[in-house]
């Protein structure tokens, strides 16, 4: 259950990030504001002792303000909460990434499956073993309106498969497409539903079409343009050519991620981190997992306790593993930026004059579009953030993969 959790937060922070890469851990919403010990004139209070009180602030928070700085690692010296490990001669598994001519041949097929349909026959009758689309509504004896489930338009039904009661399937049988029957019918007496049993009915039925065999399309110009319009790809195609390298494309970003990922994960193995965290950045990990599930439920019209007892959870254990990603995020956080820092980079210089040339890679023209849509802080956090994995990946050396690694993949 954690993993299914943490992976579908993870994916739903990098989209309303700002449909950046999914090597970004930026993600655009926080709980409360935190106060940084910088801020306290003592210096008496402690990390542990801001995050309980912002624990309690939490949970009457409603909503968050999601360009509080305080809520991104940016905002902290992050040598504060970590001694950096060696991050130079990290390793990552080395993959393809360009398909084969056979693997582009499969992905062709499975893409042309998906526009496949079935032929309609229209110009003979209805058979034993035929598989029709039909229209149909029942009417109960002394009744003059449908009864309830007693009709279906475009539905689909095998003759002779007894899915339907007696005398159905077979008084279909020699109908020609376009042609309406009636059928006088009468429930059996240890029918399932004890409100028809025994009953008459009167089913008006229409034959639309006999299905017939299953029609591919060729992958071609033409069905590449299609599967564009119907929204298939994040970028609008029109040859196959164009096609094959969107789909390497794609195939070698999501390498790189994964590669990324395993560089990230060592790091962190090798970093020695405090026992506190900068809190409002671990705040804005626990809302984010938590409003993630709130929206979820809402929209099935249900409460977040309820949405997850259906999932057989319970709050003590969603919040376990809020937290859980939540302190994983934040390791992943401070290590890329403790990077970041280290190879001299400053967030802010470094945002002006390379952040377009990461935003345009998610899709984003200009600094002054990304800006009215996204705090800035948070723009900020994510670029220093890619930056971070960028270097471990030039530093980094890749290796083949073991047989075992190779295996899981394939498996997978």
């Amino acid at each position: 259950m954690k993993k299914l959790i943490t992976a579908a937060v993870t994916f739903a922070m990098i989209v309303s990030m700002c449909a950046c890469s999914s090597s970004s851990s930026a993600a655009p919403e926080s709980s409360a504001q935190t106060e940084t010990a910088s801020e306290t004139e003592t210096g008496e209070e402690t990390a542990s002792e801001t995050g309980e009180e912002t624990a309690e602030e939490t949970e009457t928070e409603t909503e968050f303000d999601e360009s509080d700085p305080a809520a991104y690692i940016i905002s902290y010296d992050v040598n504060d909460y970590v001694t950096l490990g060696e991050y130079k001669g990290l390793t990552y598994t080395l993959q393809a990434t360009e398909y084969t001519e056979e693997e582009l041949a499969d992905i062709h097929n499975q893409y042309a499956q998906s526009m496949s349909s079935y032929e309609q026959i229209t110009d003979r009758a209805v058979a034993e073993g035929d598989t029709i689309n039909l229209d149909y509504s029942g009417v109960l004896a002394g009744e003059t309106e449908p009864f309830q489930d007693g009709t279906a338009t475009g539905d689909y039904l095998e003759i002779g498969s007894g899915s339907i009661i007696d005398g159905f399937e077979s008084g279909l049988i020699g109908v020609m497409p376009g042609e309406t029957v009636e059928l006088e019918l009468t429930f059996p007496e240890d029918y399932l539903n004890e409100e028809y049993a025994g009953k008459d009915v009167v089913f008006t039925v229409t034959v639309n079409y006999i299905e017939g065999e299953l029609i591919v399309p060729e992958f071609d110009d033409e069905l590449v343009a299609l599967l564009s319009m119907y929204g298939y790809f994040d970028s609008t195609l029109s040859t196959v050519e164009e096609f094959d390298a969107y789909m390497n494309t794609q195939l070698a970003s999501s390498v790189d991620d994964t590669q990324k990922t395993e560089l990230i994960e060592e790091l962190i193995e090798q970093c020695t981190f405090t026992d506190e965290y900068p809190q409002g950045v671990y705040d804005r990990y626990i809302n984010n997992f938590t409003s993630y599930y709130e929206q979820y439920a809402a929209y099935y019209g249900m409460e977040l306790e309820d949405l997850l007892s259906t999932m057989g959870y319970d709050m003590e254990s969603f919040m376990t593993d809020a937290n859980d990603y939540a302190e994983a995020a934040v390791k992943e956080d401070i290590a890329a930026y403790a990077v970041f820092t280290a190879e001299g980079y400053d967030a802010d210089k470094f945002y002006k004059e390379e952040g377009l040339s990461y935003l345009s890679l998610w899709g984003i023209e200009s600094l002054e579009v990304a800006e009215e849509a996204y705090p800035q802080v948070m723009l900020k956090a994510a670029v220093s953030y890619s930056k971070g994995l960028d270097i471990l990946k030039e530093y980094g050396t890749g290796v083949e993969a073991t047989e075992t690694e190779t295996e899981s993949v394939v498996s997978e």
